[in-house]
């Protein structure tokens, strides 16, 4: 297809198979995590398994369409975190927001970490991580420049480490309270006051 031309309108019957394929994906994922069964995602969207992978080819490319909806809600909070006049406060704001996402299924910090230290530029769950990263590198920027953020750390730096949050609060090893601990650590060992 040329560059110039419009992209053609999708079928009806395909947008509603792929709607159907979402939708049962983001209840399997809740349900089970990122290693739930595609036959029954199949099934429970009244897909057979070609049509799913037509849509699909991969489980990470299945994550990655649910990721972008999800995705998108979190960077639509960058419009009240942005009105903040505390720069160190945005930036933790934005990180409970990365580490909410990250806990979205079940051992999602894994695949997400995955990308966000892989070369392959088109791994599918890359693009996901790049935007999250590049978001928490500029309200890490912002700290630092007024001095609220160690100037020796990177986006990667903090968006790796509330991947891990989310992955002990999500791993039903740790209670609640220790999470909490564990996040004041974090923030203590990124902020400068």
């Amino acid at each position: 297809m040329n560059a110039q031309e419009p992209r053609r309108k999708e079928r009806a019957d395909v947008a509603r198979n792929r709607a159907k394929i979402l939708e049962a994906a983001e209840a399997h994922f809740r349900a089970s995590g990122v290693t739930a069964s595609l036959e029954a995602v199949a099934k429970d969207a009244g897909v057979g398994h070609a049509t799913l992978f037509r849509h699909f080819p991969t489980r990470e490319a299945l994550l990655a369409s649910l990721l972008r909806i999800h995705r998108e809600r979190l960077l639509e909070r960058r419009q009240e975190l942005d009105r903040l006049t505390d720069t160190a406060e945005a930036l933790r704001q934005w990180l409970l927001g990365v580490e909410e996402y990250c806990g979205l299924y079940e051992g999602l910090w894994e695949p997400l970490a995955a990308a966000a230290r892989s070369a392959e530029a088109d791994h599918p769950l890359a693009r996901s991580c790049e935007e999250l990263i590049l978001t928490t590198g500029t309200y890490l920027k912002a700290a630092q420049s007024e001095g609220r953020a160690r100037p020796d750390l990177e986006g990667l730096d903090l968006f790796i480490a509330a991947s891990a949050v989310s992955w002990l609060a999500g791993s039903g090893t740790t209670d609640e309270a220790a999470v909490a601990r564990l996040r004041t650590l974090f923030e203590i060992g990124y902020r400068t006051q």
